[in-house]
């Protein structure tokens, strides 16, 4: 697996780990200092990171030097391939699908394109499906009839 992921096009991202066109994360070889009485170095081999699910999106837990660090999948091939996030952007999906991480779905584009884009890929709720709707369709329909009987009778 790791040979695989070696064999795609792969860029040291965030210092911690190294990131594949395919948005897979693979931690560094390092040495590490055991402690004791035969204290001695390894070499501790990298492996290919399993994500944690984040609201649909595939995040990792990276640490070095006893520090956490959180990721997400799309930032950190952005960074990696596309340089550093120019300022007021945000690392979009270009599909909708927040679980697809490969270079070719992933741009840089402003709050207004991310949700031009939540719209044309129908992963904007709107309507009911919005969290602050007040009614339901039919509600509206119906409340939208009776304001219309009581403009005619006003008329």
């Amino acid at each position: 697996m790791i040979e695989a992921l070696a064999a795609k096009m792969s860029r040291s991202a965030t210092g911690f780990a190294e990131v594949s066109n395919l948005g897979r994360l693979r931690s560094l070889d390092r040495i590490v200092l055991s402690s004791g009485k035969k204290a001695h170095a390894r070499t501790i081999r990298g492996r290919v990171l399993r994500p944690a699910l984040s609201h649909g999106y595939h995040s990792y837990v990276l640490w070095r030097n006893h520090k956490q660090t959180t990721v997400r999948a799309h930032q950190v091939v952005a960074l990696a391939f596309l340089g550093p996030r120019p300022e007021g952007t945000y690392a979009c999906h270009d599909d909708g699908d927040r679980g697809n991480n490969a270079l070719v779905n992933i741009y840089y584009g402003t709050p207004a394109q991310n949700s031009a884009d939540a719209r044309r890929h129908g992963t904007l709720p709107v309507g009911e499906a919005c969290g602050a709707a007040k009614l339901t369709r039919a509600e509206a329909e119906a409340r939208a009839a009776a304001d219309a009987l009581a403009a005619q009778a006003g008329a």
